[in-house]
């Protein structure tokens, strides 16, 4: 009984766990895209002013 209380315990943490990294994953590669975009756009804004 204590021991199946303890793997289920041990088992949604490690889920709480590999659901926040992937969220941290996923908000990374969100940023690094806008920075990229936000670059572009930059850029392409330069080249027409010239």
């Amino acid at each position: 009984m204590t021991v199946e209380l303890v793997t289920v315990l041990f088992g949604l943490t490690l889920l709480v766990k590999v659901r926040l990294m992937l969220l941290a994953m996923v908000r990374l590669t969100l940023l690094v895209m806008a920075a990229e975009y936000q670059m572009v756009l930059a850029q392409q804004l330069s080249q027409l002013q010239q």
